[in-house]
């Protein structure tokens, strides 16, 4: 008796896998550009550029966490008030649901 695997990747490991190949190749080939206009002083850039994405994520995480787990729309409607919370709300709600 042979037991038939299927190897199928959910949708979430798909898109782990895209952007962690897009985010390699642009961690390797942006500081190659930015040092022929800079010089060395390339990597500098690169690295306080790296570091500003983790400061707002690690400020969201605080934001997330003191106001109590709150969803993104109840998180919006305390720091902002109703009107701009509907606002944002519909810029980053996704309507397709073919995803």
């Amino acid at each position: 008796m042979s037991k038939v695997i299927e190897n199928k990747i959910t949708q979430r490991q798909y898109i782990f896998i895209l952007v962690s190949a897009v985010v390699g190749i642009g961690i390797l080939s942006a500081p190659n550009s930015i040092c022929q206009s800079a010089e060395q002083s390339g990597w500098i850039s690169m690295i306080i550029g790296g570091i500003y994405p983790l400061i707002i994520c690690y400020c969201s995480y605080l934001n997330y966490k003191h106001f109590n787990n709150a969803h993104f729309y109840q998180l919006n409607e305390r720091l902002y008030g109703k009107f701009i919370a509907k606002i944002i709300f519909l810029f980053f709600s996704n309507h397709n649901d073919n995803i």
